[in-house]
């Protein structure tokens, strides 16, 4: 499709591909910018689950209006292909960082914090993002976290616009979708979420990150299913000594197996989240940011499922903005 015409979007290069879809870059020829634009996969166009989900991605992030989440510009339909025109993003998954190299404390716990801060965005509008892992989170070339991929999101009553509301709420429906390893244990059973779920995903990209390894590691889908339900976790200080003690208590909190254990809230998580990173505040300030996130810019908007990663790409460093970050939320 490379050079062709598409509505008013003239499209200049192939950026992604994943299992389910295919991202071009594209030059919106009204408004002289670039976007992305997101078509899905031929194989799935006679799948109507497989539309509807893509659909569904588009719709659920256009409701959002946050930093943290990819800005949808338009939604159409070209003999017979629907595409998604989205926000350019410029960086890299954090399942990318993270096969490059494992991050450090203060970076893991940056991530989270902003993870946290647009969930509550998401769960304040009573959205489910259901599919929390590295692959969704992209690193932007301005250390921004973006989550991405809505398409398998659930909606849940919420009795008032605040993030509180969703927390008792359940879905009107549920599947057993998503990515094994960082479901929680309700979703893998196939029962109904809420933002609780959601939580524990987190928990398992806060072990991920800070312990260069994932808290359930089964042989195979069975194993793994059978581990999140079940199995408790190593402590992640035992794998990383120099974790903070109150960083794994977070983390700890998160993967609770019942969710009334867990944080009640997003905004709880980041709370806690910005206490555990405040005894690093002095040490960054004073010696610097700590080692940087690999920085060869890339243009790689989000794909359709979570299974099939972009193209290994590379961006800016999230510690080039953490010593701003860590100031701005200690106020």
């Amino acid at each position: 499709m490379i050079g062709q015409t598409i509505s008013h979007y003239s499209i200049v290069e192939t950026v992604g591909r994943g299992g389910m879809g295919v991202v071009y870059k594209a030059q919106d020829t009204q408004l002289g910018r670039f976007v992305a634009l997101k078509f899905l996969s031929k194989k799935f166009r006679s799948d109507r689950r497989a539309i509807e989900r893509f659909r569904q991605e588009a719709r659920t992030a256009s409701a959002l209006n946050h930093p943290g989440i990819c800005t949808i510009h338009d939604i159409g339909e070209y003999h017979g292909q629907p595409f998604i025109v989205m926000e350019l993003l410029e960086g890299r998954t954090l399942r990318q960082q993270l096969c490059d190299r494992r991050l450090t404390i203060e970076e893991a716990i940056a991530c989270g914090i902003q993870i946290a801060e647009v969930l509550g965005t998401a769960h304040a509008q009573g959205i489910v993002h259901c599919d929390i892992t590295p692959a969704n989170l992209f690193i932007t070339e301005e250390g921004r976290i973006k989550l991405l991929d809505f398409g398998i999101a659930q909606f849940v009553r919420a009795s008032c616009p605040e993030e509180s509301s969703t927390v008792h709420a359940k879905a009107t429906h549920s599947t057993l979708t998503g990515t094994v390893r960082y479901m929680s244990p309700e979703q893998a059973r196939g029962r109904d979420v809420d933002a609780r779920s959601d939580i524990f995903s987190v928990g398992v990209v806060l072990y991920e990150m800070l312990a260069g390894q994932l808290p359930f590691m089964g042989a195979d889908f069975r194993e793994t299913i059978h581990q999140v339900i079940y199995r408790e976790p190593e402590a992640v200080r035992n794998i990383n000594p120099s974790i903070p003690v109150d960083i794994e208590m977070v983390v700890s909190k998160c993967l609770e197996k019942r969710p009334e254990r867990r944080y009640s809230t997003a905004a709880e998580l980041q709370k806690d989240l910005m206490q555990g990173v405040m005894p690093s505040k002095a040490v960054i300030e004073n010696h610097g940011a700590p080692s940087a996130l690999a920085h060869p810019s890339a243009h790689v908007p989000q794909l359709m499922d979570s299974a099939a990663e972009t193209q290994e790409q590379t961006s800016p460093s999230l510690m080039e903005t953490l010593p701003d970050w860590m100031t701005h939320i200690a106020k």
